[in-house]
């Protein structure tokens, strides 16, 4: 389930990772729970294909779908927070890093994978 709230509530269980994407032109990123096997790729895709609950979950989709409809990369935060690109074959648990996060029950440390999708213009020789 994607969500686009503030409130972190998606807990994700063992074997799960907590991903959350976003694009430069988003103000806020939208988070998902996936199986840790998936891969980077198969992680946007999935949130493209999210049920959408909400006005600011229909403004990501589309914002997202901008993003990946050109040349695109993709791009996580390691566990020293630089921005490192990434594959869409690389999976999540290759690049999850565990991360403190508050949830209703208090902090817990999570497995996390925070994605950036950067759509960028091809360059090169115009005919």
């Amino acid at each position: 389930m994607l969500t686009t709230q503030r409130a972190l509530t998606l807990q994700p269980q063992e074997g799960e990772v907590l991903t959350i994407v976003k694009t430069p032109g988003m103000m806020r990123a939208a988070s998902v729970k996936l199986p840790a096997g998936t891969s980077i790729g198969e992680s946007v895709q999935a949130l493209l294909r999210s049920p959408v609950t909400s006005d600011g979950d229909r403004r990501f989709v589309e914002n997202l779908r901008r993003e990946v409809s050109g040349p695109h990369n993709f791009f996580t935060a390691s566990a020293g927070n630089q921005m490192i690109e990434v594959m869409p074959q690389t999976k999540l648990a290759e690049v999850a890093v565990p991360r403190e996060l508050s949830f209703p029950d208090g902090p817990r440390k999570v497995p996390c994978v925070a994605v950036e999708v950067v759509q960028y213009a091809a360059v090169g020789i115009h005919a």
